[in-house]
């Protein structure tokens, strides 16, 4: 391969990379927030019907 070529591929990998930990970083915020009001509406229910 040619050094343009091999640049070329770095870059897109690099790229590739940093979005997936920002998404992977955004997802586990999500469920991180989602997780702990979920546990509370899930209480709430659970002691309201007894």
């Amino acid at each position: 391969m040619c050094p343009a070529c091999i640049t070329t591929t770095a870059l897109v990998a690099a790229g590739v990379t940093s979005t997936g930990g920002l998404a992977a970083f955004a997802v586990r915020k999500l469920l991180k927030k989602n997780n702990g009001t979920g546990i509370q509406n899930h209480e709430k229910s659970e002691g309201g019907s007894s």
